[in-house]
């Protein structure tokens, strides 16, 4: 449990690193439900580090000693230290994943006796999950926040159109429910975003109005 005070504006930084850890996190999944080891491993590094560094750029934007800093426990110290939490339920899933992160190169020495298999996913999605809420949390403005994370990849869902993002995080998550995309998808169609009125426009939030043009006779 931690308590934190909200900013009143978000850090491009802080967004950039959750916007990129967030994709990072989806091609984690792909690759895992497609049997793709140790790929999956490295990019779930990826997403993991990249999330706890947005977190810390949320709260500290102008913080220099994250840049040469790809040790995930090294950073979670920090997470924990600036969010007065404890995530030391995480410390095996981090190894495991920071043993991954060494099959990035073929020339690596590799470790004897470490396995990987789809059931990892199941590690990635716990802490990834609740990572991503540590930094959501830290975003006051529902507006910049609906557009930020996992929130950010799913406007086909919001469209009402066949969304292959979503469908990706979903598959066998069990830290992740459909209602947490469907609370964005109402907070922007009560503003009047991603639907289309009868004149075929479609308000998109920060991108003006895309036109759906109609072939005659269609």
């Amino acid at each position: 449990m931690f308590t934190v005070t909200p900013s009143t504006s978000s850090n491009d930084k802080g967004l950039a690193f959750l916007s990129a850890g967030t994709g990072n996190y989806i091609s984690a999944r792909l690759l895992y439900l497609m049997g793709q080891f140790p790929d999956a491993g490295v990019m779930a590094h990826e997403s993991i580090e990249k999330i706890m560094k947005a977190i810390l750029y949320q709260l500290k934007p102008a913080r220099r000693d994250l840049s040469n800093e790809h040790n995930l426990q090294r950073i979670k110290a920090k997470v924990e230290k600036e969010l007065r939490c404890n995530l030391s339920n995480y410390n095996v899933v981090l190894d495991y994943f920071e043993t991954c992160y060494i099959y990035r190169y073929p020339d690596n020495t590799k470790p004897p006796g470490f396995n990987s298999g789809t059931n990892y996913i199941k590690l990635l999605d716990a802490i990834f999950i609740e990572l991503h809420n540590y930094c959501i949390d830290l975003i006051s403005s529902d507006n910049v926040k609906y557009k930020s994370g996992l929130y950010e990849k799913c406007t086909e869902f919001y469209l009402d159109r066949h969304d292959n993002k979503l469908q990706i995080l979903l598959d066998d998550n069990d830290s992740m429910e459909l209602a947490t995309i469907e609370a964005a998808k109402t907070f922007w169609h009560n503003l009047g975003y991603y639907k289309t009125n009868d004149e075929g426009h479609t308000h998109i939030p920060g991108a003006g109005v895309v036109v759906e043009h109609k072939i005659k006779g269609s």
